[in-house]
Protein backbone atom coordinates (compact mmCIF):
# COMPACT_ATOMS: atom_id res chain seq x y z
CA UNK A 1 0.00 0.00 0.00
CA UNK A 2 1.35 3.39 -1.31
CA UNK A 3 1.90 5.97 1.37
CA UNK A 4 -0.15 9.02 2.09
CA UNK A 5 0.91 11.73 -0.28
CA UNK A 6 3.09 14.65 2.11
CA UNK A 7 1.26 17.83 2.06
CA UNK A 8 3.36 20.81 1.39
CA UNK A 9 4.22 22.94 4.16
CA UNK A 10 2.78 26.26 4.36
CA UNK A 11 5.13 28.75 3.02
CA UNK A 12 6.35 31.59 5.31
CA UNK A 13 4.43 34.54 5.68
CA UNK A 14 6.33 37.56 3.78
CA UNK A 15 3.63 39.85 3.39
CA UNK A 16 2.65 41.07 -0.16
CA UNK A 17 3.06 44.43 -1.76
CA UNK A 18 -0.06 45.62 -3.75
CA UNK A 19 1.19 48.80 -5.46
CA UNK A 20 -2.23 50.13 -6.54
CA UNK A 21 -3.96 49.61 -3.46
CA UNK A 22 -0.63 50.85 -1.53
CA UNK A 23 -0.70 48.56 1.35
CA UNK A 24 0.71 45.68 2.13
CA UNK A 25 -1.46 42.73 3.29
CA UNK A 26 -0.03 39.24 4.78
CA UNK A 27 -2.45 36.25 4.38
CA UNK A 28 -2.81 33.84 7.34
CA UNK A 29 -2.11 30.26 7.53
CA UNK A 30 -4.97 27.73 7.14
CA UNK A 31 -4.00 26.48 11.12
CA UNK A 32 -4.46 30.48 12.12
CA UNK A 33 -7.93 30.78 10.46
CA UNK A 34 -10.47 32.28 12.83
CA UNK A 35 -14.45 31.40 12.59
CA UNK A 36 -14.66 35.10 11.75
CA UNK A 37 -12.13 34.31 8.71
CA UNK A 38 -14.19 31.35 7.67
CA UNK A 39 -17.70 33.26 7.81
CA UNK A 40 -15.69 36.31 5.65
CA UNK A 41 -14.57 33.89 3.47
CA UNK A 42 -17.83 31.21 3.08
CA UNK A 43 -19.19 33.07 0.34
CA UNK A 44 -16.82 33.71 -1.92
CA UNK A 45 -15.06 30.35 -1.38
CA UNK A 46 -18.37 28.40 -2.79
CA UNK A 47 -18.64 31.14 -5.19
CA UNK A 48 -15.15 29.74 -6.70
CA UNK A 49 -16.19 26.32 -6.25
CA UNK A 50 -19.32 26.67 -8.10
CA UNK A 51 -17.59 27.98 -11.04
CA UNK A 52 -14.60 25.43 -11.15
CA UNK A 53 -17.06 22.59 -10.58
CA UNK A 54 -19.60 24.23 -13.55
CA UNK A 55 -16.50 24.19 -16.07
CA UNK A 56 -15.94 20.74 -14.67
CA UNK A 57 -19.20 19.40 -15.66
CA UNK A 58 -19.86 18.18 -11.64
CA UNK A 59 -23.16 16.63 -10.97
CA UNK A 60 -24.40 17.27 -7.07
CA UNK A 61 -22.86 14.20 -5.39
CA UNK A 62 -19.61 14.86 -6.76
CA UNK A 63 -19.95 18.50 -5.60
CA UNK A 64 -20.36 17.18 -2.02
CA UNK A 65 -17.85 14.80 -2.39
CA UNK A 66 -15.21 17.20 -3.37
CA UNK A 67 -15.98 19.98 -0.88
CA UNK A 68 -16.85 17.56 1.39
CA UNK A 69 -19.79 19.11 2.95
CA UNK A 70 -23.19 20.36 1.58
CA UNK A 71 -23.33 23.98 2.40
CA UNK A 72 -21.40 24.77 5.79
CA UNK A 73 -18.24 25.49 5.14
CA UNK A 74 -15.40 25.36 7.51
CA UNK A 75 -11.56 25.32 7.38
CA UNK A 76 -11.37 22.02 5.36
CA UNK A 77 -13.82 23.19 3.06
CA UNK A 78 -11.75 26.60 2.79
CA UNK A 79 -8.51 24.31 2.19
CA UNK A 80 -10.31 22.40 -0.22
CA UNK A 81 -11.74 25.15 -2.43
CA UNK A 82 -8.30 26.91 -2.14
CA UNK A 83 -6.28 23.33 -3.93
CA UNK A 84 -9.18 23.24 -6.17
CA UNK A 85 -8.49 26.47 -7.44
CA UNK A 86 -4.55 25.58 -7.57
CA UNK A 87 -5.58 22.51 -9.55
CA UNK A 88 -7.99 24.48 -12.05
CA UNK A 89 -5.55 26.87 -12.71
CA UNK A 90 -2.55 24.55 -12.95
CA UNK A 91 -4.72 22.53 -15.48
CA UNK A 92 -5.46 25.63 -17.45
CA UNK A 93 -1.75 26.07 -17.43
CA UNK A 94 -0.62 22.83 -19.10
CA UNK A 95 -3.63 21.47 -20.70
CA UNK A 96 -5.50 25.14 -22.02
CA UNK A 97 -7.17 23.19 -24.75
CA UNK A 98 -8.67 20.00 -22.95
CA UNK A 99 -7.99 21.28 -18.85
CA UNK A 100 -11.41 21.10 -18.16
CA UNK A 101 -12.29 17.25 -18.90
CA UNK A 102 -8.95 16.30 -17.65
CA UNK A 103 -10.27 15.62 -14.15
CA UNK A 104 -12.74 12.64 -15.70
CA UNK A 105 -10.44 10.59 -17.71
CA UNK A 106 -8.88 7.72 -16.49
CA UNK A 107 -4.77 8.70 -15.39
CA UNK A 108 -2.14 6.61 -16.05
CA UNK A 109 0.25 7.88 -13.23
CA UNK A 110 0.90 4.99 -10.84
CA UNK A 111 0.01 7.38 -7.78
CA UNK A 112 -3.73 7.33 -9.18
CA UNK A 113 -4.11 3.96 -9.71
CA UNK A 114 -5.71 4.47 -13.29
CA UNK A 115 -8.09 6.53 -11.68
CA UNK A 116 -9.42 9.74 -12.74
CA UNK A 117 -8.36 12.62 -10.41
CA UNK A 118 -12.11 13.64 -9.67
CA UNK A 119 -12.25 9.91 -8.27
CA UNK A 120 -9.30 10.33 -6.48
CA UNK A 121 -10.11 13.35 -5.07
CA UNK A 122 -13.62 12.06 -4.05
CA UNK A 123 -12.40 8.86 -2.81
CA UNK A 124 -9.22 9.84 -0.84
CA UNK A 125 -10.62 13.35 -0.10
CA UNK A 126 -8.37 15.92 1.42
CA UNK A 127 -5.27 13.93 0.82
CA UNK A 128 -6.75 12.79 -2.50
CA UNK A 129 -6.71 16.32 -3.17
CA UNK A 130 -3.55 17.47 -2.20
CA UNK A 131 -1.66 14.63 -4.12
CA UNK A 132 -3.87 15.89 -7.09
CA UNK A 133 -2.46 19.48 -6.87
CA UNK A 134 0.79 18.40 -6.19
CA UNK A 135 1.07 16.46 -9.40
CA UNK A 136 0.05 19.32 -11.42
CA UNK A 137 2.15 21.79 -9.13
CA UNK A 138 5.38 19.45 -10.64
CA UNK A 139 3.43 18.89 -14.18
CA UNK A 140 3.59 22.77 -14.62
CA UNK A 141 6.93 23.50 -13.51
CA UNK A 142 7.75 21.31 -15.83
CA UNK A 143 9.01 18.55 -13.46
Amino acid sequence: MESKPQRQSEPEDSGHQDPEEGFTWSPKPLSELTQADVQRLAAPALRIFHHVADAWQLNADQRRGLLGADSILGIEQIERVSLILGIYRNLHTVLPASADGWVHRPNSNPRFDGQSALALMISNGLDGIWLVRNHLEAWAQGE
